[in-house]
């Protein structure tokens, strides 16, 4: 969880997004990294702000995202993330619809119906099949192709614009 400071709320509702987790890594599972998104077209302040564990552990953030950027924060102890397996990998939800999804085989993400053509002409992504089905709207994009960090940065802002736009589930 991250909480905000109340003279902050105005700014960053919807405007910065937790997109990423390494949790528990096999390589080396005391490192632990959140990735904030800062989805808003303005520099955002992190002073106040702080990322709470389910054990209510605090670790106090700090420093400025630019518009658009992504910065990925490691996990100070005693602050400790949980996490769940999905779909043969991790999966992250927004207001508990699905965004994206990670595992071996690379990214399956969540851009929308009639809103994935741009990424199809992208070497590397393909329409998502599962259970024999082409999912429209869905992308799978291979390991190689996960390596280019504007394209991934770019597919996550539009996972975040489409699944953002969704009514929360409960």
């Amino acid at each position: 969880m991250i909480k905000v400071p109340l003279e902050s709320v105005k700014v960053c509702v919807n405007a910065v997004q937790s997109v990423a987790a390494l949790v528990n890594s096999v390589q080396s599972p005391e490192v632990e990294i959140v990735t904030l998104l800062n989805a808003s077209p303005r520099e955002i302040d992190l002073k106040g702000w702080t990322m709470m564990d389910t054990q209510k552990n605090k670790q106090k953030l700090s420093g400025k995202l630019k518009a658009g950027e992504a910065h990925a924060f490691r996990v100070e102890k005693p602050v400790a993330l949980s996490n769940k397996a999905m779909f043969g990998g991790w999966a992250w939800l927004l207001n508990g619809n699905l965004l994206f999804g990670a595992r071996d085989a690379g990214l399956l993400v969540r851009l929308g119906k009639d809103r994935d053509d741009w990424a199809l002409r992208v070497p590397g992504i393909e329409r998502a099949i599962m259970r024999g089905r082409a999912m429209q709207g869905w992308v799978r994009v291979s390991p190689e192709t996960c390596g280019d960090d504007a394209l991934r940065g770019r597919l996550v802002r539009a996972a975040l614009d489409f699944v953002g736009s969704l009514a929360p589930k409960r």
